[in-house]
């Protein structure tokens, strides 16, 4: 069995196929999707989270150890004081 088309026949067109039409309302959903932005705003919002996550985690990893050193000296004092930490 070949599935060989011989030469010069040409494809049969579908019935069902009317290729204004077709173009007409392809270039109308092309032109709705293009003009919808609301998937383009919630990508937006998406990139700003991400980018305020990677802020935060910034500072807490270049102040972590100040803030640690500050809340140290702060218990050593109290402790010098004769005022008892909490205990944990």
């Amino acid at each position: 069995m070949s599935l060989a088309r011989p030469a010069g026949e040409a494809l049969p067109s579908p019935s069902y196929f009317n290729s204004e039409k077709d173009v007409v309302h392809m270039r109308k959903l092309v032109t709705r999707f293009a003009k919808n932005e609301e998937g383009a705003a919630l990508v937006e919002y998406g990139l700003l989270v991400g980018l305020i996550a990677v802020v935060c985690i910034a500072a807490v990893q270049l102040l972590g150890g100040q803030i640690n050193g500050v809340f140290t000296a702060i218990t050593d004092a109290l402790t010098a004081a004769g005022i008892a930490p909490p205990a944990a």
